[in-house]
């Protein structure tokens, strides 16, 4: 996919990206190979991903893990991302939102997640993912350097809070 292709694809289907869903198509596939390949998926895994979009990287997310459960909120988008998967046996499309994974899935196994979060959300997916009741192996998640600021500041410091305590006590952050 080209930024142009996806446009079009768009324009010809009359879809109209909605900003209040964050959406943002990644279309490198070098980067999104980096991607599929950073979140360390095996035939044995499961690969939640929230906000699958078209399916770029769900794709490439598909041909590493056993499983992959692809969430999108926009019906229109998820619509159109079930024609474009329709030939990918280990991908289950859901339309809805992301951040109820953990009672969708149910007992999947090992579990890792991908995500290209939306800015004006991604605090409530980090928290859903945190909370969820399922082992999480990884998360690959996309997001904004100063958000990733945020969550690898040191107490004491202005930009640690309540959040940035709770992901260094749980997780490994790493910029990748």
């Amino acid at each position: 996919w080209t930024r142009t292709a996806v446009a079009a694809l768009l324009r010809g289907r009359g879809i109209r990206l909605r900003k209040s869903l964050g959406q943002n198509y990644l279309v490198d596939p070098n980067f999104l190979e980096a991607l599929a390949r950073d979140t360390g998926a095996g035939p044995g895994d499961v690969v939640v991903e929230i906000g699958s979009g078209l399916g770029n990287l769900t794709e490439r997310l598909a041909a590493r893990a056993g499983q992959v459960w692809a969430f999108e909120l926009d019906e229109p988008i998820h619509a159109l991302s079930k024609e474009l998967l329709a030939g990918v046996p280990n991908v289950t499309l859901v339309q809805g939102d992301g951040a109820g994974f953990a009672s969708r899935i149910g007992g999947a196994g090992r579990i890792r997640i991908a995500s290209n979060l939306p800015y004006g959300d991604w605090q409530r997916i980090v928290l859903a993912i945190l909370a969820a009741p399922q082992e999480i192996v990884s998360c690959t998640l996309m997001i904004q350097e100063d958000v990733f600021e945020r969550l690898r500041a040191k107490p004491g410091t202005r930009a640690y809070g309540p959040l940035a305590a709770i992901v260094q006590a749980t997780c490994e952050l790493k910029k990748v």
